[in-house]
């Protein structure tokens, strides 16, 4: 603890390997590719303007995959979230539990005017690890 208050207290370059853990990248998360009804995202049909609601995407990852944060951006009756997760990278030295773990990202998305809007959720496709945008409609009255 006294070496996070120090890192903290004064910045120092040494300190990274506390506040970033070594070994793990953040990665964008992959939404797609592991069953047949990816990618999963779950919005509501109908919500009411200027009220908060929440959308659910669903990561995946292996044994060295660990949640990571869920980015959001809107713009007018347009939402992008980008859901985030952590990977051990280190190459061939890292050896991995051959296990597949789902992490629920949970994203709240407000929109202000009436009208249909789009939520686009950005992840990657596994195996390949291409970006993909999945899009979704809510009616926004």
């Amino acid at each position: 603890m006294r070496q996070l208050t120090w890192c903290i207290l004064f910045g120092t370059v040494a300190c990274s390997s506390i506040l970033n853990p070594v070994g793990q990248e953040r990665v964008i998360g992959a939404i797609a590719g592991f069953n047949q009804n990816d990618p999963r995202i779950e919005v509501p049909g109908t919500v009411a303007r200027g009220q908060q609601f929440q959308v659910e995407v669903t990561t995946y990852g292996s044994g060295c995959t660990s949640k990571g944060e869920t980015e959001v951006r809107i713009q007018g009756l347009s939402a992008v979230i980008t859901p985030y997760d952590f990977e051990k990278s280190g190459g061939r030295k890292v050896v991995c539990p051959d296990i597949l773990n789902a992490f629920r990202h949970v994203a709240t998305v407000r929109f202000e005017q009436p009208g249909t809007a789009r939520v686009v959720v950005q992840g990657r496709q596994q195996p390949s690890g291409e970006v993909i945008a999945a899009e979704r409609t809510v009616v926004v009255q």
